[in-house]
C-alpha cells in the first residue's frame, strides 16, 4: 500500500472514534492499523522522519498522527525542506488540525464531516480512569481507558494527570501521617476538599509501594517517549498499578531508583 501523506481538518468537539472510521473507508485502510500519535507542540521533526523510514515487525505500514499540527502554517526554507523530508518513508503520516492546510501545503487534504447534533467527546472519562486504578477496579480502568483514548488525547496527558494524582495522594498521605491539620494540608496542596477526603479515607500505601508506583510510571513515560504503541502501554500501566504487580527486571535495568522520601523536600512542598 502506497504510503499516505494527508493533512486532516477534524472539528475540536470530535472524537477520534467518530471519525477514523469515515477516514479508513474514504481510503480503503483496514480501522485495525498500528497508531503513533504524537503532539505537534512537542514533536522533534527529525525524529518523525526517523519514525517515517523506520520498519515494524513483519514490514507492516503504520499511521503517525500528529495532532494539533498547525506549527505547520508557519511558511519559510526550513518548511520547504521538510516538506521534502516528509516523503520519505514507508509509513502513513496524518496532520490533524482544526484548520486548514497551508498554501503550500504539497500532500492530500481530507476534511472529516460534522454534525453539530453530534455528542461531544467525554473529557472526564480520563479522570473516571484514574480513580478506578485507584481503587483497583480494573475492569472499569480499561473500558474508561477507551473511552478517554477515543477522545484524541494525547497520551503524554494520561500519564501527567496520573503521575500528578499520585504526587498529591503522597503528600497528602505524608501530611496527615506527621500529624498536620485538614486546613494546612489544603493550603499547601491546594486541592478541592473532595480530593482531600478520597485520599485520607483510602487505604493507606506503603513506602515501598509508592516506590513502586512511581518507577512504573516512570517507566511508561519512558516507553512512550520511545515511540512504544500508546494503548498497550498505557492498558498494561493501567493492569499494573490496579494489580499492584511487581515491577519487571527489564524496568530494574533503564530506570534509577527513586527514593519515596526526596518526594518530600523543601522544594517539592513549594512545588505542589
Amino acid at each position: 500500500m502506497t504510503a499516505k501523506r494527508i493533512w486532516i481538518k477534524v472539528h475540536k468537539n470530535q472524537a477520534r472514534s467518530q471519525w477514523w472510521s469515515t477516514l479508513c473507508k474514504d481510503l480503503a485502510w483496514k480501522e485495525k492499523i498500528e497508531i503513533e500519535t504524537w503532539s505537534g507542540s512537542e514533536v522533534s521533526w527529525p525524529r518523525v522522519v526517523d519514525s517515517l523510514r523506520s520498519f515494524t515487525l513483519f514490514s507492516q505500514q503504520k499511521v503517525l498522527l500528529i495532532q494539533e499540527a498547525d506549527r505547520f502554517s508557519k511558511s519559510d526554507n526550513s518548511t520547504l525542506k521538510l516538506w521534502e523530508d516528509l516523503k520519505k518513508g514507508p509509513h502513513h503520516l496524518l496532520i490533524q488540525s482544526e484548520n486548514s492546510p497551508p498554501k503550500n501545503w504539497p500532500f492530500e487534504f481530507w476534511e472529516s464531516p460534522f454534525n453539530e447534533e453530534e455528542s461531544p467527546r467525554d473529557d472526564k472519562a480520563i479522570f473516571r480512569w484514574i480513580d478506578a486504578i485507584q481503587v483497583k477496579n480494573l475492569k472499569q480502568a480499561l473500558s474508561e481507558l477507551d473511552l478517554a483514548l477515543e477522545g484524541g488525547q494525547h497520551p503524554l496527558v494520561f500519564l501527567q494527570l496520573l503521575a500528578r494524582h499520585y504526587r498529591l495522594g503522597r503528600l497528602i498521605q505524608h501530611a496527615h501521617q506527621k500529624g498536620w491539620r485538614e486546613a494546612e494540608i489544603l493550603k499547601i496542596v491546594k486541592v478541592p476538599s473532595f480530593v482531600l477526603q478520597k485520599w485520607l479515607r483510602g487505604p493507606k500505601i506503603s513506602a515501598r509501594e509508592w516506590q513502586r508506583i512511581f518507577e512504573r510510571c516512570h517507566w511508561a513515560d519512558f516507553q512512550l517517549k520511545s515511540g512504544m504503541d500508546a494503548e498497550s502501554t498505557l492498558k498494561r500501566l493501567s493492569f499494573e498499578l490496579s494489580a499492584q504487580k511487581q515491577k519487571s527486571p527489564v524496568m530494574k535495568q533503564v530506570l534509577p531508583e527513586i527514593k519515596p522520601a526526596s518526594l518530600f523536600s523543601a522544594s517539592f512542598l513549594q512545588w505542589a
